[in-house]
């Protein structure tokens, strides 16, 4: 009884501190690295402003919440009770980082798997889809685990309590992200058809909890999409296009760790992260011998094993981007990685030897090392960028933004900082969220007015002078010598550090 008490609150202190430590790297940093969210913050800017006194949103975009999906992220930073968006959204990222390993803890405390074997979660953190600024996504990924456990309960405690708790959080899934979703219902049919086994009466019981996310899909589908252009699309990326991506798909062992250097170093500490998640596993089958036939005798192991291949299959058979709306099959890695480690906590559910754990505990501590010295750095880099070096009558005026420094470490991180603007000072910039298909806000001018945002385009250092009408323009990075003729409207006003602000001397 002593060493179990003893063994428990080494886990407890190990787990506490690192959920500390994640929090801690969502909620210090002044300036969160993820790529996409500067366009997640300007649009709940806009969306929560707009209409006021003292900006120009209203003369430029439209705003729709109505019946739209992957809204709970900008409902969250418009709450009025938080003091500005960046504090809602460093609190939101916060919640994230305590729900992802604690999601997945419950489940294996419910499983009767090795809570010790939860501490690889914690190399999951900053995934793919966080690092790109997913910020729904990020969510979702708790609220899916949160699910997986609901729909276990449900198949070996079957009551309509469980059916409506399944049903009210596929439906909210829906507004936090609708690719989680739809995994989510997937996840959920695959599971029933496994525990069912062709028993029509109990699965259509079982199944009358994807009713009401069903209706609210096909509603918005037929509300904003039509689909003709997305089916279409399909037909030509599975007949040529899909082949050609399968060499790239290997990187699932690198996704969720290759930001923190830059390649060739990004793969092997990436894959070296992996190889520890995927270690309970491995040690499992090839070294302890365990056998699939003693697997399936536990009771929860079989249904535990759909989760990781599910996500393996749509991995390898989604499309690399839809129609206006790119990275898709990427975004499911976090979830192959989180359904192995599951199924190895299982394996391992009579426990692990002592240098076991604090193997993992160091690893874990080095992780955390590691991203601080990301965030801080990224920081330390964009220190100049404040509201400071935007000009004084920001609110009635329009700026643009070129960068072309737009990497740290070897990845597009700053592609979309201009968008602070927005967010600091409610100006008014061209930014790529207002021509996303499934945006909350969308554009009320033409091009000519609000120029579409150069975003990947400076990769070439490209600039074609679409941005020749703005007031200011905001430049990252060293001008490039054959763009400054296409720069004649502008006049430069200041520098700080890599950053220029030019002033439109025609306005």
């Amino acid at each position: 009884m002593k060493q179990f008490i003893r063994e428990n609150l080494a886990f407890s202190i190990a787990y506490l501190v690192f959920t500390a430590a994640a929090v801690a790297l969502m909620t210090l940093s002044r300036i969160l690295p993820f790529i996409d969210l500067p366009n997640h913050l300007a649009a709940a800017t806009i969306c929560r402003y707009i209409g006021e006194p003292g900006n120009l949103f209203s003369q430029y975009f439209e705003t729709d919440l109505w019946l739209n999906s992957n809204i709970f992220h900008y409902l969250f930073l418009m709450f009025p009770l938080f003091p500005t968006v960046e504090f809602a959204n460093h609190l939101f990222y916060a919640i994230y980082a305590v729900l992802l390993p604690l999601s997945v803890l419950l489940l294996i405390r419910r499983l009767g798997g090795n809570v010790w074997l939860t501490l690889p979660v914690f190399l999951l953190i900053n995934n793919y889809s966080v690092m790109w600024g997913f910020s729904g996504y990020a969510l979702a990924i708790p609220l899916l685990i949160f699910l997986f456990h609901l729909t276990i309960e449900s198949q070996t405690n079957p009551s309509w309590l469980v059916r409506i708790g399944i049903a009210a959080l596929l439906v909210f899934l829906f507004f936090v992200h609708a690719q989680v979703a739809l995994f989510g219902i997937a996840l959920f049919v695959v599971c029933g058809l496994y525990h069912h086994r062709g028993r029509l009466g109990p699965l259509g019981k079982e199944f009358s909890a994807i009713v009401p996310v069903a209706i609210l899909f096909i509603a918005w589908w037929m509300l904003r999409e039509g689909g003709s252009d997305t089916l279409d699309y399909f037909r030509r990326y599975y007949g040529h296009a899909y082949w050609a991506t399968l060499g790239l798909r290997w990187k699932l062992v690198v996704f969720d760790n290759i930001f923190l250097f830059r390649t060739p170093l990004a793969y092997w500490v990436a894959g070296f992260f992996t190889l520890v998640m995927f270690s309970p596993l491995l040690v499992g089958l090839v070294v302890k011998r365990v056998r699939l036939s003693e697997l399936k005798t536990h009771r929860y192991f079989p249904l535990a094993f759909i989760l990781p291949v599910l996500a393996l299959i749509l991995f390898f058979a989604l499309p690399q981007a839809i129609p206006r709306q790119p990275i898709v099959y990427e975004r499911l890695s976090v979830f192959v990685m989180l359904g192995v480690i599951i199924l190895g906590s299982l394996i391992f559910r009579r426990g692990v030897a002592a240098y076991t754990k604090v193997a993992l505990t160091l690893i874990v501590v080095v992780y955390f090392i590691l991203w601080a010295d990301y965030y801080m750095q990224f920081n330390q880099e964009n220190e100049n960028l404040t509201e400071q070096i935007f000009p004084a009558d920001a609110s009635q005026n329009t700026m643009a933004g070129l960068v072309y420094d737009y990497e740290f470490r070897g990845h597009p991180i700053c592609v979309h900082l201009p968008y602070y603007y927005t967010v600091w000072t409610r100006g008014v910039t061209p930014a790529a969220f207002v021509d996303y298909r499934f945006g909350v806000v969308s554009r009320k001018v033409d091009f000519d007015v609000l120029p579409l945002y150069l975003t990947w385009e400076w990769r070439a250092m490209r600039y074609d002078g679409r941005y020749s009408n703005m007031d200011y323009l905001l430049v990252r990075g060293k001008i490039p010598q054959h763009i400054y003729p296409r720069l004649r409207e502008f006049k430069p006003v200041d520098t700080w550090g890599n950053w220029s602000l030019l002033e439109n001397r025609l306005r």
